[in-house]
Order: C-alpha cells, then structure tokens, then sequence
C-alpha cells in the first residue's frame, strides 16, 4: 500500500518538505500589498463587458463615463436566474444573459428585448425537460459579436452502486442575431462531463480561444478546457490539487487504494473529506450539499461548479498578458471544503499555446484555507483572491499571489475583488462590507445593508456595489457612497457596465437598466480618474 493510503488511514499531517510541486504560499501580513500603484491597475483594451467579470483579467472595468444609479429607466423581466449569473455586453452595446428556462436572452442597450432563443430548441413547453439542461452561468461575448453559453444539469447516477451528485455540461455558439450555430458536450471525466464556471476568453496574436474551468464533484477533480470559437476541442488539462503539489493524496491512486483507504477509515470520512474527496463517492457523492438543496438539480449543478463548498460565484479563471509580447497568463483555482469549512485549496498559474495546450508554470497551496472568490489578474503578473480559514471560520483575507501578502478581513470574500482606474482595489464580504485597498494598505472600509456575493463594477467615474437590500454609487473622486437605492432580493448577481455608458444591475426581480450621462458621450474621459 502507497504512503498516500496509509496516511488516509493514520491521519498524516503533510509538512513542507514533502512538496515536490507547487509551493505553500507564505502567510504575510503586511501594511502594503506588494504591489506599486501602476500595479493595480485594470487593463483597458476590452471594449464592453464580454465577461463574467468585465474583462478577461476579471477587473469589472470599463473605460467609460458614467451616472450615479439613482433611478432606473427600465426593469426588464430576464426569467429566473441561477444565483451568480449576471448579464454580459458586446462592443455594440448589446446585453446578454441565460436563464433557468433554458433560454439566451438578447437585450438592447436600452433595456428592450431583441429576442429570446432556447438553448434546446425542441422543448419548448413548460413541461418539456431541456435536453442540455438550464443556463447556469454567465455567458460570453467574442470580439466578432458571437456568443458562448455553457448549459448544464445536475443529477443523481447510481453507476457506481451509490447515489452519487454529478453534472453534465454543454457549451453553445449563437451568432449577434440569436441563430444556434453549434453545440458541443464538455470532455467526460468520472462517468460525466463536469459542472463548468464561466467561460473566459484567451485573445493572443490574433487567435481567440474559450477557456473554461470544469468541476467533477465525484473525485474532486477540476480541470481547464479550451475550444477554439468553431468549437473545437484543442486541451483538457487537469489542474494540481492539494495531494498532487505536496505529493500526497489519492487524486492518482489505484482504485483499490481509494477503496481500502475509504472502507478502512469510516468514522475518519465521516469527520473529513480527504484530498480530492476521495472516498465521497462511497459516502457522500462527491460533496457535502446543503441538506434542503440535494433535491434539486440546479442547486446540486451549482454545488459542483463551486468546487470551494458551495456560496456565491464559481471560481472561474482569469486571465492577463502581463509583458509585451508575453502569452497571457492564466490563473485558476482548485480547492475543496465540507461543511466545517475549506480543506485546502490550490492557485496555479498557465500558459496557454493553441498547437500545444496548457502548461503549468506555477502552483501555491493553502492548508485549511480556502480560495472562495474568482482570481483577479494584477499587471505585476500576480492576482489577488478572497480566502476563508477554516480555523476562523467568520474571518476573511484579501490575498496576493504569488506575492504572498495578504489583509485580514471582516468577513469572507466571495465576490471577485474589482480595480479601479485610480489604483484601488474594491472587495466586498458576503456581510456587505465593502473595502479599498490601495498599494500602500486598506483606505477605506464601509458597511452596507446586506449581505453579497456581488463583485463590483468600475467606470472612470463610479464604483456600483450591490447588496442584499441596496444598490450603492460610489465617486471615484472622493472614494465615498453618494446614493444608496433601496431594493430587495440583491447581492446574488454582479452590476455591469456597457460600452455606452449604460449600467445594468440586477436582483431576483430582473435587470435594472440606468441610463448614461444625458449628453456627454461616454468615451470622453477627460476629467475622469482615467484622464484626470
């Protein structure tokens, strides 16, 4: 029996000498952050919101001028909405979001519905079961206009003799006028095709990929896809766990390791998911669910898209040219929780080549710390990420990597930490603390009314945030709240900006549409934080 089995079985405790991948991730608390001021900067060169998270780097920034959310000039019905789904825009101005009825959603910059496409065209009936299942996460806008929805569905298989948690995943391609032009099934790994995050996009020397990180919840694994626009599969790579940097755990073990290991330690199961959970699918199934959700199919899909245990935003990838003439850098997370909070968590670091694929450049760990916010790509080549302890379960840190430094925070972090064009960081708690955080340490700290798993959303003028019961305009001038609009049902989708200065917030009740500034084009800066 490998040493990996035994330590199941007697409870090792790894050490640092036994890292023969990535590396542990120094635990530094500092009154700086490790970067210089250019160094928190958004990168600019993206117009619209084609993103989840804004742009490619996850910055939630657009170049544009823009007004205080004060009073919206539209409400549009979207259908319900999977919790962590926000709208995207293209360069044209027009908006897009996936629903739980299965349908891509088109929306001009005003608000008004272009069209409304089913991503299963034959079911078309209320009673009808999607063949590809609901639009789970945000989608993604190319710089032709195309648009990129993952679908999916989570359900029970009882293949392996037990009752175990899985998801199968598909990626669609519409063009700008909603015509359906192709649909592929994501790789299979574990007997399914895995829960994805949200797609992001790869654009180098003129050849554009889709990435997208992808969660099998039966042995824990995640692994980073890419196809190219005609979707095309060009990489499936799986991304180090916790066992594989420290060179430990059964991620890799023969089965009947796994299965001796499991049977031989139940109570120790019970207690502890191990590395990769791999005994869940002999006890759990992959994870630990929120009892009153394992019913339900959306719910048990988002779970396993997590991958960190469970609230708020997929970990999706972000990614970033950091130098001139330098492929981009692609940051994504591998990490695993049960519900006395996270295991570990893993934040490695590719390359990405189209004739060859993904390769590793770097990996750091975190024992009993979770990564429970989507990286943010920093032009120094680092990222900033939210953690969790799970010694202090209620205690958060915002976290530079591979820098190492890292400020305490009230709360955990699951919302995407933001830059702004004057060099601040914004990062929300899921308690609606929001925090500024400048190259010299945290500026400014306000709390707001509500919890969040919202990432915020910058111009060169105004920082949006939006929690449970408020959605608040931030001056990027004096970096204070100007107005505060009461709402209800917040905090579980990101506002967006388009490239026409429109902002689109949204809650349970739909999409928020605040018109721009009444005569000014928004791409005049001057005067700005972006052209002071």
């Amino acid at each position: 029996m490998s040493v990996s089995a035994l330590c199941l079985i007697f409870t090792c405790q790894w050490v640092g000498a036994e890292n023969t991948g990535g590396a542990v991730s120094p635990k530094t608390v500092a009154a700086g952050t490790g970067q210089t001021a250019s160094d928190l900067l958004p990168s600019s060169g993206w117009s619209g919101w084609p993103t989840a998270h804004g742009n490619p780097d996850n910055s939630g920034f657009v170049p544009v001028v823009t007004a205080p959310a004060v009073t919206p000039s539209a409400v549009v019905d979207v259908g319900p909405l999977a919790a962590g789904v926000n709208p995207v825009a293209g360069k044209d101005g027009r908006v897009y979001i996936g629903n739980l009825k299965g349908e891509l959603v088109a929306l001009d910059p005003n608000g008004s519905v272009r069209w409304r496409k089913l991503l299963d065209p034959s079911c078309s009936d209320r009673f009808c079961l999607p063949l590809y299942g609901n639009a789970l996460v945000s989608p993604l806008v190319s710089k032709d206009g195309s648009i990129f929805v993952v679908s999916g569905y989570g359900y029970r298989d009882h293949r392996l003799g037990d009752s175990i948690h899985s998801a199968n995943s598909f990626l669609h391609k519409f063009s700008p006028s909603g015509e359906k032009i192709a649909t592929v099934s994501l790789p299979e790994h574990n007997l399914a095709t895995g829960a994805s995050g949200a797609p992001n996009l790869w654009d180098y020397n003129g050849t554009e990929v889709i990435m997208l990180p992808v969660h099998f919840g039966v042995m824990g694994e995640v692994h980073l896809v890419a196809f190219s626009t005609t979707l095309t599969l060009l990489d499936d790579e799986k991304i180090p766990a916790y066992g594989d940097l420290i060179g430990g755990g059964l991620a890799d073990a023969p089965m009947w390791e796994k299965v001796v290991a499991c049977v031989l330690n139940p109570l120790e199961v019970i207690i502890d998911i191990f590395q990769n959970a791999t005994c869940s699918p002999f006890v759990y199934g992959g994870f630990v669910a929120i009892p009153e959700q394992r019913e339900d199919v959306n719910s048990i899909y988002r779970l396993l898209a997590s991958g960190l245990g469970v609230y708020g935003e997929s970990p999706d990838m972000a990614i970033r040219q950091h130098a001139q003439g330098e492929s981009p850098r692609i940051f994504a997370v591998n990490g695993w929780s049960d519900e006395w909070g996270p295991k570990y968590s893993a934040l490695s670091v590719y390359t990405f080549d189209p004739a060859s694929g993904f390769h590793l450049a770097d990996s750091h760990y975190y024992d009993d710390m979770g990564i429970t916010a989507s990286p943010t790509a920093l032009a120094s080549g680092d990222a900033v990420v939210g953690l969790r302890s799970r010694a202090e379960r209620d205690s958060g840190r915002l976290s530079f990597e591979p820098a190492g430094t890292y400020h305490w925070w009230d709360t955990s972090i699951y919302a995407t930490p933001t830059l702004t064009p004057n060099g601040r960081i914004a990062a929300i708690s899921w308690k609606g603390n929001l925090g500024l955080v400048h190259n010299t340490g945290v500026e400014r700290r306000d709390q707001f009314d509500g919890y969040s798993f919202a990432s915020a959303a910058s111009s060169c003028t105004h920082l949006y945030v939006a929690v449970e019961k408020e959605l608040v305009t931030v001056d990027l001038t004096t970096m204070k709240w100007i107005n505060r609009m009461p709402w209800t049902d917040g905090g579980q989708h990101s506002t967006i900006i388009g490239p026409g200065g429109h902002v689109y917030a949204t809650n349970e009740h739909g999409i928020y549409v605040f018109p721009p500034v009444p005569g000014r084009n928004p791409t005049n800066l001057t005067g700005t934080q972006c052209v002071p």
